[in-house]
């Protein structure tokens, strides 16, 4: 439990900091669980005005630490609106507090029970409390996204009945443990053909054809019957994680399980330092993938003869996970004792027509006619206003293919070993890359452009404008790259 916490009511002066606070929360938390226009629909939201008419309407408390507002929650009747906690303070009680005066207000004002409407991130918070999930809700938020919620009930003094009707197989704080044991492994296959394969005439040991590079991972949700859900994943390089398969049993579809499985991955892909999460999604599945967060890869997928005439095809997809990016080495073994870690938000993609390091030239002069365009997601459009006034730009991205960070070594001008910060090699310790690209045009959120020297779909992180002015140093030398001749990439070598 962290000290020196303080609970009272806000008052107008905190408005705006509260404010501040739940946004940055929400632009910290949600990405990961939520395609972008539910994010802006959450941040609408919680603007300003509506806390404004909460702190009238209802209740709206705040918790200080050191004189500083470190979380917030409200409540209105019966229904608590939301509680946020500042990212960086999650995980030491401080919401737990927060909720605990919360609750004890509705008491006081005579509820029999709380309900609250539970995100994709805080629901395991409200379930460790008790909270029962009455029920799935989803939003339409437009092009094709949607907002999906579930619907929470506390009952105070006395145990909680189920509710019945169409709701009682509801989902129930499901828990999603890693499979270990050949028992529930042949459980799981049985499952996966069950929902996958045989509707389309596979045969039962179909999975053990499959030729996955690398060792998978299997985790699984449990009902009274069995196994009722599962999935499978691996990794495919340090930086990325694939979804393999994903099944859950036909009467338990519909309650959010297989959204359970793949924040299960997100969270399991944060923690190793995934930049991206892929999945080759059916066209029938791909829908809940979308509305998950991941995008379409222009990347065309083979059809399978048995699956197409069924008329099944396949889509290549991909969710970016924001980077932690370490000090030290690069690696969490490897970093020294209270080596910082850092989170950063991927802002868009940049998109090429290099498929393969090999086929990806080397510095923005020599791909002077490579022709590319950069998506910035949509909630940060309105920091594109007036970039179309430049005739070039800086975009700062994460090398999300690099191997192990190298302190020393050679790079594709000579064989001589140099300190990776006297270049430009793309094995770096925070992986960050940068290029001075030509803007052709802006498009609302997209940016053709030209001169374009990275990997097809790199996450982009920072978008800034080139200024001759001041970005120009006529005395500069090129230190030892100066007497060094240009040449074609060695094979093997970046």
């Amino acid at each position: 439990m962290i000290e020196g916490i303080k609970l009272r009511r806000i008052r107008y002066k905190d408005i705006h900091d509260a404010g501040s606070l739940i946004r940055e929360t929400i632009r910290a938390s949600y990405p990961s669980a939520y395609p972008p226009r539910a994010v802006d629909f959450f941040l609408n939201y919680h603007r300003n005005k509506a806390i404004r008419e909460r702190a009238v309407d209802g209740f709206v408390i705040v918790a200080e630490q050191n004189g500083d507002i470190v979380a917030t929650g409200s409540i209105m009747g019966n229904e608590i609106t939301g509680v946020f906690v500042k990212p960086d303070l999650q995980g030491k009680g401080i919401g737990g507090i927060v909720m605990d005066k919360l609750e004890e207000l509705a008491v006081q004002s005579g509820c029999g029970h709380v309900v609250l409407s539970i995100s994709l991130p805080s629901r395991s918070f409200y379930e460790k409390r008790g909270y029962e999930v009455t029920g799935a809700a989803r939003i339409d938020v437009g092009m094709g996204q949607f907002l999906e919620y579930w619907e929470g009930k506390k009952t105070f003094g006395k145990n909680q009945n189920t509710e019945s009707g169409v709701r009682s197989q509801k989902t129930r704080g499901v828990m999603v443990e890693e499979i270990h044991t050949q028992t529930d492994l042949d459980e799981l296959d049985s499952l996966l053909w069950e929902v996958l394969w045989r509707p389309v005439g596979l045969p039962r040991d179909i999975r053990q054809s499959f030729h996955l590079e690398g060792p998978c991972r299997e985790f699984c949700v449990r009902s009274k019957k069995g196994i009722a859900a599962g999935i499978v994943v691996r990794k495919t390089s340090a930086e990325e994680m694939e979804i393999c398969h994903i099944a859950v049993a036909p009467e338990m579809q519909e309650q959010g399980i297989g959204l359970d499985l793949v924040e299960h991955v997100i969270n399991m892909a944060r923690e190793e330092n995934c930049s991206c999460i892929r999945v080759i999604a059916r066209n029938t599945s791909a829908g809940f993938f979308k509305k998950i967060g991941f995008n379409i890869l222009p990347q065309i997928i083979p059809d399978h003869p048995v699956f197409k005439k069924q008329g099944v095809t396949f889509l290549l997809m991909e969710m970016p996970v924001c980077a932690k990016l370490r000090g030290g080495t690069g690696s969490q073994e490897k970093a020294g004792p209270g080596s910082p870690v850092m989170t950063m938000e991927t802002i868009g993609v940049i998109h090429s027509p290099f498929r393969t390091k090999e086929d990806c030239p080397i510095q923005p002069l020599h791909s002077s006619e490579a022709l590319g365009h950069v998506e910035v997601f949509e909630k940060y459009e309105a920091g594109l206003k007036d970039i179309e006034t430049f005739s070039h730009i800086y975009l700062f991205y994460r090398f999300d293919k690099a191997g192990d960070t190298q302190m020393e070594r050679p790079t594709f001008l000579d064989d001589a070993s140099h300190g990776v910060f006297a270049t430009r090699h793309p094995y770096r310790p925070n992986n960050i890359g940068m290029s001075v690209v030509k803007l052709i045009r802006r498009d609302k959120n997209i940016l053709k452009v030209e001169g374009i020297d990275v990997l097809d779909n790199t996450p982009l992180l920072d978008i800034k404008p080139y200024i001759p002015r001041f970005d120009r140093i006529d005395t500069a030398n090129e230190g030892w790259v100066a007497d060094i001749k240009w040449r074609p990439k060695p094979s093997g070598r970046e």
